[in-house]
């Protein structure tokens, strides 16, 4: 569990793949790339504060926006025309390669990177003196990056994996894949399967959140600024995170 879902995803890679399809670009005006990654103050600062993986989904939306438009994104306040023309080729699925539709969360991450850019190109000028009052002024009063209910993708519960599913996928594992790569994602998918985590939740846990009793583990999982931290016992997932911290703790010494 020790293991980072930066290290596990390559999020630095993304980043710096994201980075780089945007300085390649042959589509984006030079305002936009300097807006984005230039020497001076740009866009990339504040987004460093974001996760890796939040990085990556803002680049990357930025890249199909900014490379669409035949008029620059960093000076989408001279006209807001401009404003309207991004929000309506976000909800007719414009920039869509590989799908005629874009799905309820693409248009979202869509239009939290427009907010965020207009976030940003407040803080450059005067005109606005805070981020919010830039907001009001500039996007639609019924503008929204939430999702309606009615929208949301819903499981099936019939499409649930079953106690035998999950077992016959970890006996795959620990026999098609080497021991230590095995431990892990046996360790990792009984533990989401078994607490009912988020993968995120369960990738940013640390030895220092588990404690091992002898029939169980319990493992307090990490809040954000929405939730708080929670206790989770789990028991079937427990000899397979007791195998992997185990044999984690033998490679370390």
């Amino acid at each position: 569990m020790s293991n980072k879902s930066n290290e596990i995803h390559g999020m630095e890679r993304n980043v710096g793949a994201a980075k780089r399809n945007i300085r390649k670009s042959s589509d984006m005006t030079e305002e936009d790339k300097d807006f984005c990654l230039g020497e001076g103050r740009c866009w990339m600062d504040d987004l460093k504060k974001k996760s890796l993986s939040r990085q990556r989904d803002y680049l990357s939306k930025f890249n199909q926006i900014a490379e669409y438009h035949d008029f620059s994104i960093s000076k989408i306040k001279e006209n807001p025309e401009n404003i309207s023309k991004i929000i309506s080729a976000i909800q007719e699925s414009a920039y869509a390669v590989r799908t005629d539709e874009y799905s309820p969360e693409t248009k979202k991450m869509f239009k939290q990177t427009l907010r965020r850019v207009i976030e940003f190109s407040s803080k450059l000028d005067d005109q606005y003196e805070h981020p919010k009052q830039a907001k009001q002024d500039l996007l639609p009063y019924d503008f929204s990056v939430h999702i309606k209910e009615a929208d949301r993708d819903r499981t099936d519960a019939s499409d649930m994996p079953t106690p035998s599913d999950v077992k016959t996928l970890c006996q795959k594992i620990e026999a098609f894949k080497k021991p230590d790569t095995a431990a892990r994602d046996v360790a990792l998918m009984l533990f989401v399967w078994d607490s009912g985590c988020r993968i995120g939740e369960a990738l940013s846990t640390d030895m220092r959140h588990v404690t091992i009793n002898s029939d169980r583990v319990e493992i307090t999982v990490q809040g954000n600024k929405s939730s708080n931290d929670r206790k989770n016992t789990v028991k079937i997932a427990t000899p397979a995170l007791k195998h992997y911290i185990g044999y984690a703790s033998l490679c370390e010494s």
